[in-house]
């Protein structure tokens, strides 16, 4: 439903691809909020559920870092490849 802050039950996937340089990539989480930054341009997951949904974060060429500290385990499945 197009405002709600609910789940759409449905398995979505996030994928995001990082530059041939060194990425220092982050996410934070709060909520159904997860944010992605360490790129040009900002990555917002709204009404993320940990239960279905997917960020995939190919980090590319480099020797790219990822933060996790801020994300809680309930807020989002996070896949990682560098």
């Amino acid at each position: 439903m197009p405002g709600s802050p609910a789940s759409d039950a449905a398995a979505d996937r996030v994928t995001v691809a990082g530059t041939g340089g060194d990425d220092a990539f982050a996410v934070r989480g709060a909520g159904t909020t997860v944010d992605l930054t360490g790129l040009p341009a900002a990555v917002k997951v709204n009404r993320a559920d940990a239960a279905t949904d997917t960020l995939a974060i190919d980090g590319g060429d480099g020797a790219d870092t990822l933060d996790q500290s801020g994300l809680p385990a309930a807020a989002i499945g996070l896949e990682f490849s560098d």
